[in-house]
């Protein structure tokens, strides 16, 4: 009944199997059965659709430009906010390391004009320092405007 050829195609009573397919087919009378359902196809935008992709997309890279520069903005504050800790923390570490920082601190400066002498007096410690009067010191002021 089935052979095979030398192309590997069976063969049945003496036909080609495509042969006998096609002859079955025509023999028979056409069945035809419809089913619907719903596919993805391309489909051609009407000019209103069109139009209206056309101002979302220009709203859309308006809100993208938005917030890249919102992004831009918020990295430069963040980057500050940043450098200031970085401040902050270099200055808390000097003044652990060293001890000690520099204040506003009220102080009475003493000009001892016979000794050519300076003398600075903390008035919150009464610490006192006493150094040498420079050149510009020692020139005593000469009050023009009494007299």
């Amino acid at each position: 009944m089935s052979e095979k050829t030398k192309d590997q195609e069976p063969v049945i009573d003496g036909k080609k199997y495509h042969e006998v397919l096609v002859c079955q087919l025509t023999d028979q009378e056409p069945v035809i059965e419809g089913k619907k359902h719903r596919d993805f196809l391309l489909c051609q935008l009407t000019d209103q659709e069109l139009q209206a992709a056309a101002q979302d997309l220009a709203k859309l890279i308006d809100d993208h430009h938005a917030l890249e520069d919102d992004l831009a903005a918020l990295r430069a504050q963040f980057k500050a906010k940043i450098e200031q800790c970085g401040a902050d923390i270099n200055t808390k570490a000097r003044l652990v390391r060293d001890r000690c920082e520099v204040r506003l601190v009220d102080v009475e400066v003493r000009y001892d004009y016979t000794a050519c002498t300076v003398t600075t007096v903390r008035l919150d410690t009464n610490e006192a320092k006493t150094r040498n009067m420079t050149g510009d010191e020692k020139q005593l002021q000469i009050n023009y405007d009494a007299g």
